[in-house]
C-alpha cells in the first residue's frame, strides 16, 4: 500500500496537471472568444455592406419604377389624345355623311312629292273630265226624260 506521502504527491501531481489544463483551457477559451469577436466583426461588416447594396438596389429599383410610371403615363396620354382625335374625326365624318344623306333624301322626297302631285293633278284632271262627261250624259238623259215626260203630259 502506498504511503500517505506518496498519495499526497500523487494528488498534488494530479492537481498540477489539472491546473495546467485549466490554464490551457482558459487560453483556448480566450483564443476562441477572440476568433468569435473577429468573426462577429467580419459578419457585421458583411451585413453592413449587404444593407448598403440592398439600399442602392432599392433606390435604383424605385427610380426605374418611377421612370416606367412616367413613361406609362406619357404613353397613356398620347394614346388618349390619339383616340380623341380619331373619335372627333369619325364624329365629323359621321355628321358629314348624315348631312349628305339628309340632303339626298330631302331631294328624293321633294322629287317624289312633285311626281306624286303631278300624278294626282293628272288624275284629278282626268276624273274631272270624266265627271263632266258623266254630268253631261246625265243632264242629256234628264233632258231627254223630261222631254218624253212633257210630251206624255201635254198630249
Amino acid at each position: 500500500m502506498a504511503t500517505l506521502e506518496e498519495r499526497l504527491a500523487f494528488v498534488e501531481g494530479r492537481v498540477e496537471e489539472l491546473s495546467g489544463g485549466y490554464v490551457q483551457l482558459r487560453e483556448d477559451i480566450r483564443a476562441l472568444q477572440a476568433r468569435v469577436e473577429a468573426m462577429d466583426q467580419r459578419l457585421t461588416a458583411r451585413m453592413d455592406a449587404l444593407d448598403q447594396k440592398v439600399d442602392r438596389f432599392r433606390e435604383e429599383l424605385s427610380g426605374r419604377i418611377d421612370a416606367l410610371g412616367a413613361d406609362l403615363r406619357r404613353q397613356i396620354e398620347a394614346l388618349d389624345t390619339k383616340l380623341i382625335g380619331r373619335m372627333d374625326a369619325l364624329e365629323a365624318d359621321l355628321r358629314r355623311q348624315a348631312a349628305e344623306l339628309d340632303t339626298k333624301l330631302t331631294g328624293r322626297m321633294d322629287a317624289l312629292d312633285a311626281n306624286l302631285r303631278g300624278q294626282i293633278g293628272a288624275l284629278d284632271a282626268r276624273l274631272s273630265g270624266w265627271l263632266r262627261w258623266l254630268v253631261g250624259i246625265l243632264v242629256a238623259a234628264l233632258v231627254g226624260q223630261l222631254g218624253i215626260l212633257s210630251q206624255a203630259v201635254l198630249r
